[in-house]
């Protein structure tokens, strides 16, 4: 999403970033309570730098 939250970019993810957005997904689905809890910075950073070694660029 943009900064303004008006556009919306998607990529596709081939098998090769599954396995780095698998642990997104399971937090996604936690309580909010266990969301605060858990930090996914280290997960992020790795699908960005994956997607842009990719590519794709997304939004910053």
């Amino acid at each position: 999403m943009s900064k303004d939250g008006l556009a919306v970019v998607s990529f596709t993810a081939n098998g090769e970033l599954a396995s780095l957005v698998d642990p997104l997904e399971s937090w996604d689905r936690l309580p909010l309570r266990e969301q605060a809890r858990n930090d996914i910075q280290g997960h992020i950073d790795l699908l960005l730098a994956a997607l842009r070694n990719a590519g794709c660029t997304p939004y910053r």
